[in-house]
This record gives C-alpha cells, sequence and structure tokens, in this order.
C-alpha cells in the first residue's frame, strides 16, 4: 500500500469516528455539563476531599489514598482492609463507608473514619480516629470513638462530615436488611440507628459516670430529655447517603446541611438538616404514608417533609446525595444543589423558588462541545460527588466531581473520579483521530472493518 493510500485511508477513518455521536448525549443548547477524568483504577471510591494541593479518596475496600493536585503523585494514607467487613458480592453495603479530615488537620493530623467490622462474630459500625504521621495513618493510631451495633449487613449510612459549627456530623443508617422488614430504630430515641449525630470530637462528657471519648455538644436538641441520646441531632432517617453543608449562608443565615435518602417502596428525598427534627422514617416514605397507622392523621411530631422527592420507576433507583454548586466555571449552576442517582447514573440539578425546589436533568454534553480533555462518558454507576476545598475556614472554590464506577463490586478497579467542566457552548472542536468516548466499541470495530476492506481496492497503489 503506497504512503497516499495509507494517508487516505487513515483520513476517511478519523473523518468517520467524528460522525458517530453517543447515545444519550446533547448538544449544550440546554445545560449539560463534561467530564474531565482526574483519577482512574479506583476500587469503588465512597468519598473524596481536598486539602492543600492534596485530594483525598476512600475506597470502600478499607483503604484510603492521597494524591497531588498537580503530578497526581499519590500514596496509601490509612489501610483498614484488614479490619472491614466486606465481601465481593455486588451491591454489599459494608467495609469503609465515610472518611473525613478534621479541620485542623495540617495542625493535628486527625482523620476520622466510618467502617463495618465485627467483634467476636457481632457486626458494628465503627466512628474511629486515626493520627497521621509522614503521610501514614497507622492502625495501630486509632481511637474509636463510637461502636454501634448493626443487625444487617444493609442500611448503613456511614457519611462523615465537619459542620461549620466545627463539630463531626454522622449519618447512621437504621440497619434495614435484605429481607425488606422496616424496623423502629430510626423513631427509637434510645437507639442511635437512623439518626444524625453530632459530637464534639476535640471534648468530652460523660454518660452514666464513665468517661465518652468525645464531647457532646450542650446545644444538641436532646441533651436533657431523657429517654434521648445525647447525641442525637436529627431522626428518621432511613439510609442516608451522602451529605454535605454548603459553604454559602442561606438568606436566613443559615449554612444548610443537605441528605439524600434512599428510599424503600416508592420514593427517593431529599432532606435539609436541622436541630431536633424528624425525618419520618419509618411512620413516613417521602411524602406518602408508609405506615398508615401512626400517620393517619397527616401529621409526625417535631416532622421535617423532604424539600424535593422523585417516585420508583422501577426497584433500582438509589438517591446520591451531593452539593449546592458555588463554584465560577459552570455560573448556570450556580446555587443549584446538584446530586445523583446511583443506579441509573443519572446526575440532576435541583433550583430553589418562592414555591419550593424543582428538579432538571444535568445531562453530559456531546462530546464534539466538550474540551479536549474533558471528553469522559460517566460510568454506569454513581457513588458520591465531591467539591473543591482550598482552605481551612470552608472557603471553597465550588468545582464539583463525580466519583462512579462500572461495577458495584468492591474489589474491582473501574471506579474513576470525575472533574465536573463547563462545555464549549454551540463551538466544536476537532480533538484529532478517534479517542476514548468517541464511540462505542462495536461501532469503531464495524467502520474499521469496512474502511480496511474499501481502502483495499478503492485506491491505486502506485509503487
Amino acid at each position: 500500500m503506497s504512503s497516499r493510500h495509507v494517508l487516505e485511508f487513515t483520513t476517511i477513518w478519523c473523518l468517520s469516528l467524528h460522525l458517530i455521536s453517543l447515545p444519550g448525549f446533547v448538544a449544550p443548547s440546554q445545560t449539560c455539563v463534561c467530564l474531565k477524568n482526574e483519577t482512574s483504577g479506583l476500587y469503588n471510591p465512597i468519598h473524596i476531599q481536598f486539602r492543600d494541593k492534596r485530594y483525598y479518596i476512600a475506597e470502600q475496600r478499607g483503604i484510603v489514598r492521597y494524591f497531588e493536585t498537580r503530578d497526581k503523585k499519590s500514596g496509601v494514607l490509612l489501610d483498614l482492609s484488614d479490619r472491614v467487613v466486606l465481601t465481593d458480592t455486588p451491591a454489599d453495603q459494608r467495609g469503609l463507608l465515610g472518611f473525613t479530615l478534621h479541620p485542623r488537620y495540617n495542625e493535628n493530623g486527625k482523620l476520622y473514619v466510618y467502617y463495618i467490622g465485627n467483634s467476636s462474630g457481632v457486626q458494628f459500625s465503627y466512628i474511629s480516629e486515626f493520627t497521621v504521621v509522614d503521610d501514614v495513618a497507622l492502625p495501630t493510631t486509632e481511637r474509636l470513638l463510637l461502636r454501634i451495633e448493626q443487625i444487617t449487613d444493609a442500611g448503613n449510612a456511614g457519611q462523615l462530615l465537619f459542620g461549620h459549627d466545627g463539630y463531626l456530623y454522622i449519618s447512621v443508617g437504621d440497619g434495614i436488611g435484605d429481607d425488606g422488614v422496616p424496623r423502629d430504630h430510626a423513631q427509637d430515641p434510645t437507639s442511635l440507628l437512623g439518626k444524625i449525630l453530632r459530637l464534639d470530637v476535640d471534648g468530652q462528657s460523660f454518660m452514666g459516670g464513665s468517661a465518652l471519648r468525645y464531647g457532646i455538644p450542650a446545644s444538641n436538641p436532646f441533651v436533657d430529655k431523657s429517654p434521648w441520646r445525647r447525641e442525637v441531632f436529627a431522626y428518621g432517617c432511613r439510609n442516608m447517603w451522602r451529605c454535605s453543608q454548603d459553604t454559602v449562608a442561606d438568606k436566613n443565615g443559615e449554612r444548610r446541611i443537605f441528605c439524600g435518602d434512599p428510599g424503600a417502596r416508592a420514593y427517593e428525598e431529599i432532606d435539609v438538616i436541622r436541630s431536633g427534627r424528624n425525618y419520618g422514617w419509618n411512620i413516613r416514605e417521602g411524602n406518602e404514608c408508609f405506615d398508615s397507622s401512626r400517620c393517619s392523621n397527616g401529621t409526625i411530631e417535631n416532622e421535617a417533609l423532604p424539600i424535593y422527592v422523585y417516585n420508583h420507576t422501577n426497584l433500582f433507583h438509589a438517591i446520591v446525595g451531593g452539593y449546592v454548586y458555588r463554584g465560577k466555571k459552570l455560573p448556570d449552576l450556580y446555587g443549584r444543589y446538584l446530586y445523583g442517582d446511583a443506579m441509573t447514573g443519572v446526575m440532576s440539578a435541583l433550583t430553589e423558588g418562592s414555591d419550593g425546589w424543582t428538579s432538571s436533568p444535568l445531562p453530559v454534553c456531546d462530546r464534539k462541545n466538550c474540551p479536549c480533555g474533558a471528553r469522559e462518558r460517566p460510568r454506569n454507576f454513581i457513588l458520591t460527588f465531591g467539591q473543591d476545598e482550598q482552605d481551612l475556614h470552608f472557603v471553597s472554590s465550588g468545582e464539583m466531581y463525580l466519583l462512579t464506577t462500572s461495577s458495584v463490586t468492591a474489589f474491582k478497579d473501574d471506579g474513576v473520579a470525575l472533574k465536573i467542566v463547563s462545555s464549549l457552548g454551540e463551538k466544536t472542536v476537532t480533538c484529532g483521530c478517534g479517542g476514548r468516548g468517541d464511540s462505542t466499541v462495536v461501532v469503531v470495530m464495524l467502520m474499521m472493518s469496512v474502511l480496511t476492506w474499501f481502502g483495499s481496492w478503492s485506491v491505486e497503489d502506485v509503487d
């Protein structure tokens, strides 16, 4: 084959790839985003946190890794893989479920994790503190703050976040299992299950004459209300998966905490978490009665209704809470709450109005309208979102990240951290020949075969 033969064949092949558009991608005539690959080869990444030229990713298998933001140099910060309870069964809801750095991490090297382990055959949620020295948190530095018995393998929640008030907020699932039987833990004042807890990790309190390994804020709503556990900040939660605090105060001066709470029979919901409020489970699911014997009169004590609810179209939905976007790169999204659905892989954005909150899809733009370095496809399953944090005072650059995977098995390295970036608008750019995401493998292989056969006889060989 001559050089002209090769050139014409290559040109035709490259042009043909750019004529093929990806299903499910949209042109930027509506609000859409592009995705840039930051890190791949992750094992079910369940949290990402930024701090001082690094980001930290927690993997469900029990490992927390750090990455330099410039050169992507990485290392293992903490390895609890021999302590977590986890199997390779798809969608196992155990393992490492939460992770966060202390607000003064640069000074004290403290980090906190929420994981599922066992002791003498009994399964527990462990909320523990570790100390980092020379970029490693040795398991021997573990200081157990709280241990909560779990009666099933699912419904463990596990979000950890430090609020603007400096206290540690913890989402604990109600422990509902595969049997689908709704327990009453979330409404039980003596149980820590189905609650949002708030602890002072720098303080100390006493209970029954014994010293606790944490303090209980005096402003916690049930401090003086027996028989309530004093750690409880809010209750009636089913399995709140991913919570975040807005970095900007609302019109009432509140830095609101948003949580996504996956439903049981019919509804997924998003809640704003407030002190002492009841989020309804298992009396109510979404805005509807779940237990008609207890909500037939339409009122529930201390109830806070969701700000947004959507119905299941089938049994495979699970909401993933996100963040209020406060960045500068996507002005159309500023002040909107971005969230997703784990099972459909769909992203959406909530907008607050005078009549409440409305949701709209947030699709990925057609790749030809995306920057050349931001043409990734979302994977099948959304696990969590992340947001840039640049200092210790919760002043954020506000750009957002999507952690997603092709599999829900925790021992496959097909997870990826994607940065959500702006499209090029109506402008289109050709980024060379082919590239990831140009088309499906089947179409590419078919086109290559056809063009190879065509090129073998349609161009005269002049050698």
